[in-house]
Formats: C-alpha cells, sequence, structure tokens
C-alpha cells in the first residue's frame, strides 16, 4: 500500500519569487541609515520590545521609536519604488 504524502514545499515559481522578494526588503534595508537599520532589525525582525532595542542601542525609548517610525516610512517608499517598477 503507497503512502500518499503531500509535498509542502513551495512549487518553483512561488520559491523564486520568495527569494526575489527576500532580495527587494534586503536592498530596502540595506539604504537605511545604520542606526535605523539596527532599530528596525531589533525591534521588527529580531521581535525585540521597544524598552529591550532601546537598552541594546543605548538610547531612549522616544528615540528608539522614531528611528522605527522612519524606517518604516522610508522602507515603504523604497518597496512602493520597487513595486512601480514592476507594474
Amino acid at each position: 500500500m503507497p503512502l500518499d504524502i503531500p509535498d509542502l514545499s513551495l512549487n518553483p515559481e512561488d520559491s523564486c519569487l520568495r527569494r526575489e522578494q527576500e532580495r527587494i526588503l534586503s536592498a530596502a534595508v540595506n539604504e537605511l541609515t545604520p542606526g535605523t537599520r539596527k532599530a528596525i532589525q531589533l525591534r521588527e525582525l529580531d521581535e525585540r520590545s521597544t524598552e529591550e532595542t532601546a537598552q541594546v542601542m543605548g538610547l531612549s525609548v522616544g528615540a528608539v521609536k522614531a528611528r522605527v517610525f522612519h524606517g518604516r516610512r522610508k522602507l515603504r517608499k523604497t518597496l512602493q519604488r520597487y513595486e512601480s517598477a514592476v507594474a
């Protein structure tokens, strides 16, 4: 009796699309200033709290919030530029 195990991996097209999205996001993050990039990395990608991020960076909570806010805004603009180029 053969086992029917579904293949849960991404199909080649989805896999390629995911790699391209990761490349675009990485390029957009690299356009950020080093301080903003680190705040985004710690807060968003590493999923640390604002307080933890402030402690790691040696900044106030308000400064971290400002960097994350401006970083998100810059990322949004950069990613929209990529999206417009594709459309």
